[in-house]
């Protein structure tokens, strides 16, 4: 079996023979016959770390919300559905940048991490034309005041229901990065 090519919805490649990608279940949309093989033959596509990554940054995606959505879930869950977010977003960080890391362990430890999350998903959305912008810092220590408000005294304890404020600008390249890398996009 040989490459052909890379799956257009997840930028895994793909084999001659699959009739769809092994890794998101997309059904690949070309025949291959001769014609294609020779073509292939004659000029194989590069499938080094560099062309992987490229072609997965073009089809990153990470985990859709609604802004609504993440707000009243983080309100009535008490800020555990953040922990789930930081979850999926590090999940899919992990295999879009081919990172070594554990995104249950990123997640638990959010506080610590969250720069880290919101400065690769600005570098991507960036990478794709979003020309929004936001200080990954300045968004981390924000959500670190209001994640451990909790403990303050009253009434500043209620900042604590907060805490997905500062992840908004963050959910906003999200949704501007599945929006351009699939047509049929919707939270």
């Amino acid at each position: 079996m040989s490459i052909s090519k890379f799956c257009s919805n997840c930028g895994k490649p793909i084999f001659a023979e699959d009739k769809f990608c092994g890794s998101c279940g997309a059904k690949i949309n070309y025949s291959f016959s001769e014609e294609n093989a020779e073509s292939v033959g004659n000029n194989p596509p590069r499938t080094d770390r560099e062309q992987f990554a490229k072609t997965n940054s073009a089809n990153a995606r990470y985990y859709s919300v609604s802004p609504e959505k993440l707000a009243v879930l983080s309100i009535i869950t008490f800020n555990l559905y953040l922990l789930y977010w930081f979850y999926k977003n590090w999940q899919a960080a992990e295999e879009q940048e081919e990172l070594d890391i554990s995104p249950f362990w990123r997640a638990f430890f959010a506080p610590l991490f969250a720069d880290s999350l919101f400065k690769i998903i600005l570098a991507t959305s960036q990478k794709q034309g979003y020309k929004g912008n936001y200080s990954p810092l300045f968004l981390a220590v924000v959500f670190i005041i209001f994640y451990i408000a909790w403990k303050f005294s009253d009434p500043w304890w209620l900042m604590a229901f907060l805490a997905f404020v500062p992840l908004l600008p963050a959910q906003k390249a999200i949704n501007f990065i599945n929006s351009k890398n699939n047509s049929d996009f919707n939270y």
